[in-house]
């Protein structure tokens, strides 16, 4: 059994044993988990805050499509963990985290690798098989802080994510002023822009699951060409790109707390003229 409490926060699903427990019951959501299936259960929600505008479209989209009306439903944006170190740059090395084991383009990619590119430096990646090259580096059971410093010293960090709500790995490659090279699709766009960033080509997909939101997939030959775009800049030409992701990232990230602290203030408000909890 659950005390009452002022206000009940879910992170990307709801526990319903605990909605009566609570004045205010907020769910900070994600459309690569909802579907039709349980669209519904976001009726039970006071307010549904969403990381960024493309998944609050698709999300008010499922909620027409089941004629559900909803005016509660706020983009805030997103703040990712704050990773920097002061370690220095490495305009020679490039990052691959490999987070994700469905994901199959990591594969291909470092099957591709060019003797001639800088050193791909792979982390999380599963496969017993592997490409051995000289310019391809596996770390393995890496520890946080020197997975941070790694992070840090990359300069490029290839993102091969198929979708998502919010990317905290481009939004964390500009905060450590190093330059995503990932698609400018779905809620990327949000994040990064040709200013900040080398953009991947890519093909749209309807999703294989039943989750909203398609599929994107990457055209590994882009790579090829940015790489090849990349070994033609200047370093002062790079070191630009670089300011130019830090300081979009301190803009949007700046945006969010103010959204954020407005809402909850507001929300805050609302509690304490709110005197008993409802029941449903």
């Amino acid at each position: 059994e659950c005390p009452n409490a002022s206000i009940n926060i879910f992170l990307t699903s709801i526990n319903y044993s605990f909605i009566t427990s609570a004045k205010i019951n907020i769910l900070i959501a994600d459309y690569e988990t909802l579907g039709d299936f349980n669209i519904e259960y976001l009726s039970s929600m006071d307010y549904i805050l969403c990381k960024s505008e493309y998944s609050r479209d698709i999300i008010e989209t499922g909620l027409r499509n089941n004629n559900i009306k909803l005016n509660n439903i706020y983009t805030l944006g997103w703040k990712s963990p704050c990773i920097e170190t002061t370690i220095e740059k490495s305009f020679n090395d490039v990052f691959l985290f490999c987070n994700n084991k469905q994901n199959n383009h990591y594969n291909t990619l470092i099957y591709e690798w060019k003797e001639s590119y800088p050193t791909l430096n792979i982390v999380g990646y599963s496969r017993r098989y592997r490409e051995t090259q000289s310019n391809i580096i596996y770390h393995d059971n890496i520890k946080t802080d020197d997975f941070h410093n790694l992070f840090n010293k990359c300069a490029f960090h290839i993102i091969l994510e198929e979708n998502g709500s919010f990317e905290h790995l481009i939004n964390q490659v500009k905060q450590v002023k190093s330059i995503p090279i990932a698609m400018y699709a779905f809620s990327n766009k949000e994040v990064m822009d040709k200013d900040n960033s080398f953009l991947l080509d890519f093909k749209k997909r309807k999703s294989n699951t039943m989750l909203y939101g398609a599929r994107f997939i990457p055209n590994i030959k882009s790579i090829h060409n940015r790489i090849s775009e990349i070994k033609n800049l200047s370093e002062e030409t790079l070191l630009n790109i670089c300011a130019n992701g830090f300081n979009d990232y301190k803009n949007k990230t700046l945006l969010f707390e103010t959204r954020f602290n407005k809402l909850f203030n507001d929300i805050f408000k609302q509690v304490r003229t709110t005197k008993k909890v409802k029941l449903l």
